[in-house]
This record gives C-alpha cells, sequence and structure tokens, in this order.
C-alpha cells in the first residue's frame, strides 16, 4: 500500500468500527486515530451522554473533537486508520447539537467540508447497522442509535459524502468477512 494511504471507517455507535479499526492496524502497521469525543466530554464535564446536557457544553465538545481529529489526521504524513470520520462528527453535530445554535451550523459543517476537500480520504468504510448495540452512557442504542445511521447514509449520498473519498466501501459480515473485503478492495484500487 502507499505510503500515506488514509483510510477512515464511519458508522452508528457500535457497529464494530473500534474492533475493525484495531485488526486493520495491526495488520497494516498504520496508527488508529481514535475517537477522544468521551475524553474531551469528560474534561468539560459531560459524563453520561444519556442525561440532559447543557447546549453550550455540546457545541465545545463538537468542535474540540473535530478540531483533535483534523489535527491527528493532518499530523498522520504516512497514513493512518481513524476509527470515525469527520463525517460521523457532522452526524452527531445534526443529531444532538444544531438545534441549540443553528448559526453555527454553515460554520461547523464548512470546517468539514474545506478539511475533506483538501484531505480525502483514500478509502472511507461505511458499517451498516447489523447486529444490537450495548448502552454504556456514551454509545446510544435504539431510536437514537438508528438515526445516527440514517443521518450518516443520507451524508454519504451527498456532496459532502462524494467529496470525502472516491472509494466508499460498504462492508458486512464478522471481523473476518469484513478484512477480507477490505484487502480485496485495497488490491483492486491499486491495481488501476
Amino acid at each position: 500500500m502507499k505510503k500515506g494511504f488514509k483510510i477512515a471507517i464511519c458508522g452508528a455507535c457500535g457497529t464494530g468500527k473500534t474492533t475493525l479499526s484495531n485488526v486493520l492496524a495491526e495488520k497494516l502497521n498504520m496508527p488508529v486515530l481514535t475517537n477522544k469525543g468521551r475524553d474531551i466530554a469528560k474534561l468539560i464535564g459531560i459524563s453520561n451522554f444519556n442525561e440532559p446536557i447543557e447546549p453550550t457544553k455540546h457545541v465545545l465538545c463538537h468542535y474540540a473533537t473535530l478540531n483533535e481529529r483534523i489535527s491527528g489526521e493532518l499530523d498522520c504524513k504516512d497514513g493512518f486508520i481513524a476509527d470515525r470520520s469527520v463525517l460521523d462528527m457532522l452526524t452527531f453535530w445534526e443529531l444532538d447539537t444544531k438545534k441549540y445554535y443553528p448559526q453555527l451550523n454553515e460554520n461547523y459543517s464548512g470546517m468539514i467540508k474545506s478539511h475533506l476537500t483538501n484531505n480525502p480520504y483514500d478509502l472511507l468504510l461505511y458499517l451498516p447497522i447489523e447486529f444490537d448495540g450495548k448502552d454504556d452512557g456514551h454509545r446510544s442504542i435504539g431510536e437514537h442509535r438508528n438515526l445516527e445511521d440514517k443521518i450518516l447514509s443520507r451524508l454519504l449520498n451527498e456532496s459532502i459524502g462524494k467529496v470525502s473519498s472516491k472509494n466508499i466501501l460498504t462492508i458486512r459480515g464478522s471481523v473476518l468477512e469484513r478484512l477480507e473485503a477490505v484487502f480485496q478492495y485495497i488490491r483492486s484500487i491499486e491495481s488501476i
């Protein structure tokens, strides 16, 4: 695989992104960019996303997490595996935060569009909901999870999704089946 190859994995909570990220990183000898949202949330006083959260803390958490992710992606010049993409962050913004400060919607989505236009992923893997998740105070299950998947699916089909990567792959199945699908796809785009 070429140096600097950037893979991002997106999907609703509990779809296996972290598991796949870690296995891919080990197999490809690449660093994993983990989601720092939980750590950032704790720093600003959010301990449980299933309880009411002050709107300003929502906004602060989203901006801090987005800035941390963009910086991390830009710092990894030799390539990376991202456990969540910036499209996931836009999904959470739309789902949880944009209603509080609609005047910030254009700014937040503009940061993501600008980043993706200038730094698209070489491969964006979308993991749809295939199995039940578990609620741990950060992962929402049920209707919230389904809405997350619906918004992300819409974004992937809109212009922002098309800017994010020329290679968007939906993968399903066990970890081994997903790995095989990813490696098969990488081989196919490398041979072009």
